[in-house]
């Protein structure tokens, strides 16, 4: 028998906020070029808003926020080709003062604090989709 192929299946909202918390890292997928390099190192859910911590490839002051942005997290198998993926779209801004050291300290800060950037999305969409191999 052949296996049926590949096909997405979309997620309720909170079916993908729940796919979204059970992962820890994804990627900035807005095409941008001042945010098309920056790694995506950890990030986490409070209240609602998605918190990333990410090295930051230039000067902050290179960046103006607030910002229209789009983060991906998936996880796929790749031998059958099934798993999921969450896309969260929205104004991003950055995170300073005493919320960055309230952050810092719940995403565990690395050796290159210089380095780190930290910024908050405040989703106006979040969009979750099934890779199933079931049928139809």
């Amino acid at each position: 028998m052949m296996q049926a192929l590949p096909s997405l299946l979309p997620v309720s909202a909170d079916m993908a906020r729940s796919l979204l918390a059970s992962d820890r890292a994804g990627r900035l997928t807005r095409c941008d070029p001042a945010l098309a390099a920056i790694p995506v190192q950890h990030h986490l859910l409070d209240d609602g808003q998605l918190i990333l911590r990410a090295q930051r490839p230039a000067p902050v002051s290179r960046f103006a926020f607030p910002r229209q942005l789009t983060y991906q997290v998936d996880q796929i198998n790749m031998r059958d080709h099934t798993g999921w993926t969450v896309i969260v779209t929205g104004l991003a801004d950055q995170i300073t003062g005493t919320r960055l050291r309230h952050y810092r300290a719940r995403l565990g800060a690395t050796a290159t604090v210089h380095a780190e950037h930290f910024l908050l999305i405040h989703p106006r969409s979040i969009t979750g989709y099934r890779l199933t191999r079931d049928a139809w």
